[in-house]
Formats: C-alpha cells, sequence, structure tokens
C-alpha cells in the first residue's frame, strides 16, 4: 500500500494547531487580565490555570471569576459550584469570561470525593484480608530443596514462556520509542512564554494522557537542569517559571 500524501504530514499539521491553539490561549489571558490588577497588592496577574491567577509581585493567588466578574441577571459577585459559576443571588448559572475552553470544577470537592473512594477500598481490602486469614492454610515445612524436575514439562514450560515475555518486552518498547522531547519543548516554551503556567495548563501532545503527563515531566526535569525553567510546587500543582 502507498501512504496517503493528505495523511502523510498530518502529525505536524496538528503539531502546529496545538501550537496556534496554546498562542491564542496565552493571547486571550493577557488581554483579559490585562485590565485587572491584583486584588491584594495591584500587580500584574498571569494565569496559573483553570480561573486561576497569581501575582507576580506578591504572589497571591485569585480566582478572577469570583473577584472581578458579576452576573448580567442581577448584578451580583458569582459564587463556584462544583462544575460551573452561578449567581450568588439567584443561582442562576453564569459562563465565566475567564475560560478558554476548559471546564471548570470544584478541586476540593473532587478531592474529598477521591479521598472518600480511597478510604473504602482501603477498608474494603482491609475486610479480605482478614476474611482469607481465616481460611489460611497450615505452614509449610520442606524436609528438602524441591526438584523442578519431579514436574512433568514445568521446565519447557517455563522456558517457552520466558522466550514469550521477551518477545512481548521488545514490542512494547518498539511501539513506544517515539517519544520526541523536542515536540514537548516547543509547546512547553510557548504554553509558559514570558509569565508562569501549572503543569496541567501545557497541552497534551500524546492521546494516552497518563503517558502524556510522564513524557511532560521527564522534558520539564531536563529543561530545569538546562536552566530553561524553574519548577515550583503549589499545593494545586506544579508551577512552571521561565527563567531569565
Amino acid at each position: 500500500m502507498h501512504p496517503n500524501p493528505l495523511l502523510e504530514h498530518l502529525s505536524t499539521v496538528l503539531e502546529r494547531v496545538t501550537l496556534f491553539r496554546t498562542h491564542a490561549k496565552t493571547f486571550y489571558y493577557e488581554v483579559l487580565l490585562s485590565v485587572h490588577p491584583c486584588p491584594h497588592c495591584g500587580g500584574q496577574l498571569t494565569t496559573t490555570g483553570m480561573s486561576q491567577a497569581a501575582c507576580l509581585g506578591c504572589g497571591a493567588h485569585t480566582d478572577p471569576t469570583v473577584a472581578f466578574q458579576r452576573s448580567a441577571c442581577c448584578d451580583a459577585a458569582l459564587v463556584k459550584k462544583r462544575t460551573h459559576y452561578v449567581c450568588a443571588e439567584c443561582s442562576e448559572t453564569v459562563p465565566s469570561r475567564f475560560l478558554f475552553d476548559e471546564v471548570i470544577h470544584d478541586g476540593e470537592y473532587f478531592a474529598d470525593k477521591m479521598r472518600e473512594s480511597r478510604e473504602r477500598k482501603r477498608m474494603s481490602r482491609e475486610e479480605r484480608r482478614l476474611l482469607l486469614t481465616q481460611f489460611r492454610s497450615d505452614e509449610l515445612s520442606l524436609t528438602e530443596v524441591p526438584d523442578v524436575e519431579l514436574i512433568p514439562g514445568f521446565v519447557d514450560a517455563l522456558s517457552d514462556f520466558l522466550e514469550h515475555t521477551a518477545v512481548c518486552s521488545n514490542e512494547h518498547t518498539a511501539i513506544r520509542s517515539d517519544f520526541r522531547m523536542e515536540a514537548y519543548r516547543q509547546i512547553i516554551l510557548v504554553s509558559v512564554g514570558n509569565a508562569a503556567a501549572t503543569f496541567d495548563a501545557i497541552p497534551a501532545i500524546d492521546e494516552d494522557s497518563r503517558l502524556d503527563r510522564a513524557r511532560r515531566f521527564i522534558t520539564l526535569i531536563f529543561m530545569e537542569h538546562g536552566h530553561e525553567v524553574r519548577l515550583e510546587q503549589m499545593d494545586t500543582g506544579i508551577l512552571v517559571i521561565p527563567c531569565a
């Protein structure tokens, strides 16, 4: 089969579309926050996440939707719910101007739900462990070293299993050998710009979200060693700051 010329450079097109989207998003937030000074010190704000901004002067964090936007229905402040904002007076849903194409979510609410879920799983595992201890067999005492030759076909079966495992491991390595760190580096540089960005605000490249996060983090570690960026741990995640 001959490769389709329309699809041959599709990955390059997707990368450029992603870069354009990142530029547009960065520009949108810069323009929007340029007219809103920090409510604590009057300094310049920069976006750090979904409807989250940080002051470049005092470092204070602000939800710009709650701080600066008012509802069109009652001209009242907005209140953050689980997945949206509502008018503080009539509870009407109000779209946030400080979201580009993201869907807001209450991090504390979902974090509490995750903690409750982990606690339920831990208790379930503990209950199963206690249940299994009731049916545990007596201790096995060996009087001599076991001889694998006494089990017919065991050695051959073990050899076949090890060969199959080695083949699968090589195939998996070949499939996942397409890590292009330079592509991630360019996305990070565009996302960070001259301000700062959170780790989660950097656009994904790979469809596998877990693999993409790992590759993003590896690239950031190399960039930090190269003095291109500086990583700072915050309560809400990792803040990526460009080096001067």
